[in-house]
């Protein structure tokens, strides 16, 4: 082989390099060394606009059942003598409850409790003399939650049980039995409000509101009952305000 077909055959493998770069180029950049796809930047993707609210709605109303929490404590050295003068006290207490027309659905016990109350010597804890151990006593409480549906009973109920023997009674409120449709009410106002703030948002702005993109309830703000406490004879419930927020997005064209 002589010189000028060596200088050929080189120029040709030289060629054939060059054309494979090139095509390696273009696939890359097109994607077709792939199925054909094309990457898109993220950088460059359209961001959506949006308008977002709180919707609220606020729905007044008068409380037609009451809640109370009511309790009896009793000590006593003696775990047995404790226990049993609570039962005693508890029996005659809803005794006096049925008395007054409670049904025995509204009655329920939700928390029975007995824990030792131990004396010691503040100096020397380790030592204590048999009148000192004659000082440790037994706590026993029993609380039962009462529904009253007749609000005029509230007063009386609570005078019965102090008469009883009651020693603890907290936690009356006042609401509404049916809260179900008290939720779809407020929850119709709340998307109404939302809507609204939106459409004066997007008129402010001079855009055009398209449609919701996302809906959930608030649920840290005071959802609910504002509850008060009273009742009738002494107890006024008053009205009470039952709200509720939703935060909405809506989409701008």
């Amino acid at each position: 082989m002589n010189l000028q077909e060596k200088k050929y055959i080189r120029s040709k493998f030289v060629g054939i390099f060059l054309l494979m770069i090139l095509l390696i180029s273009y696939c890359t950049l097109t994607g077709a060394g792939g199925y054909g796809d094309t990457i898109a930047n993220p950088e460059l993707t359209e961001q959506t606009r949006s308008i977002t609210v709180i919707g609220e709605g606020i729905v007044q109303v008068v409380p037609d059942i009451a809640f109370a929490n009511i309790g009896i404590e009793t000590i006593n050295t003696n775990v047995l003598k404790a226990t049993g003068e609570n039962s005693a006290t508890m029996k005659i207490f809803l005794e006096k409850l049925h008395e007054m027309g409670i049904d025995e659905k509204d009655i329920q016990t939700y928390n029975y409790s007995i824990y030792f109350e131990q004396a010691y010597d503040r100096m020397y804890p380790q030592k204590l003399d048999e009148k000192d151990k004659s000082t440790c006593r037994y706590h026993v409480n029993n609380m039962v939650k009462v529904v009253i549906r007749n609000l005029d009973n509230v007063a009386s109920i609570l005078d019965v049980a102090v008469t009883a023997g009651a020693n603890s009674i907290h936690g009356i409120r006042f609401t509404v039995e049916n809260e179900s449709e008290l939720d779809d009410k407020v929850r119709n106002l709340a998307m109404s409000d939302a809507s609204g703030k939106a459409k004066k948002l997007a008129e402010l702005a001079n855009v055009e509101l398209g449609d919701v993109l996302s809906i959930s309830e608030v649920v840290d703000s005071q959802m609910g009952m504002n509850y008060g406490i009273g009742g009738g004879g002494g107890f006024p419930p008053g009205e009470k305000d039952y709200k509720m927020q939703i935060k909405v997005t809506f989409l701008i064209k």
